[in-house]
């Protein structure tokens, strides 16, 4: 029997194996795969009546217009001054992001998926629409951004669960996923990492002028407000429980 850890594992493999191309392995980084919302796509599927095959082809698909859209948002801003390698590097990311998007939409077409190509699709849209909106915003309110923020990294799930009619997980997931958010920029914040790429314009310490303090205070709350929604979870999703918790006591 697979536990949830093999199941990871070979989820994986599945995308890395997606992603390989020979030319573009040897110009750019190997893109990370965001293990955590491996981890709740996972969660929240394997919770409904979907077949294996089913099951695979979402999450790997999923992952595969994570990384696209996480690829396009880490391509430095245009420099004239830039080393001509750093510019065709940043070139061939671009064209890496929209090759990776290609195959989504290839892997979806092969099993006539139209529906969930649609609600993906749709995601992508809102997807960008957000980002416009958070670049363009001049208020600085902090909930506000938070909020946006928050929309951002879950979006994509958040999609796949109201299409799978498994919703149960949601709340948990957009917190979850905004916490994480809030810890690397955090780290960002003190190893001085401006980030002179469009993720610099959505950051929350930059947006509205937030200090180390106030950003950790913000987690800690975040954090212990996880742990009670965790709680009121289902024993459907104990490992589940198991595991974030663990996850978050590795941050503190």
């Amino acid at each position: 029997m697979f536990t949830t850890g093999n199941e990871i594992q070979y989820l994986t493999s599945r995308i890395e194996q997606k992603l390989q191309h020979i030319y573009l392995d040897k110009y750019i980084q190997k893109p990370d795969i965001d293990e955590d919302k491996l981890y709740l796509l996972y969660k929240i599927l394997s919770n409904t009546k979907l077949s294996q095959k089913q099951m695979e082809r979402y999450i790997v698909t999923t992952m595969l217009v994570q990384i696209a859209l996480d690829i396009h948002d880490q391509i430095p801003d245009v420099n004239n001054n830039q080393d001509k390698d750093v510019m065709i590097k940043n070139q061939l990311s671009i064209l890496a992001g929209d090759y990776y998007s290609g195959l989504y939409y290839l892997l979806l077409a092969e099993i006539d998926d139209f529906s969930f190509i649609n609600k993906l699709a749709s995601g992508i849209k809102e997807i960008n629409v957000l980002k416009m909106t958070l670049q363009e915003e001049r208020t600085h309110l902090l909930d506000a951004h938070i909020s946006n923020i928050k929309e951002l990294e879950s979006l994509l799930i958040t999609h796949v669960a109201d299409f799978v009619n498994e919703s149960t997980m949601i709340l948990v997931t957009q917190e979850w996923l905004l916490y994480n958010r809030l810890v690397k920029e955090l780290k960002m914040k003190i190893n001085n990492n401006t980030e002179k790429n469009s993720l610099g314009d959505f950051l929350i310490c930059n947006k509205c002028n937030l200090t180390e303090k106030q950003l950790e205070e913000i987690i800690l709350n975040k954090g212990q407000y996880i742990k009670e929604l965790l709680s009121e979870l289902p024993d459907a999703y104990s490992d589940a429980k198991l595991h974030i918790v663990k996850k978050l006591g590795c941050e503190n």
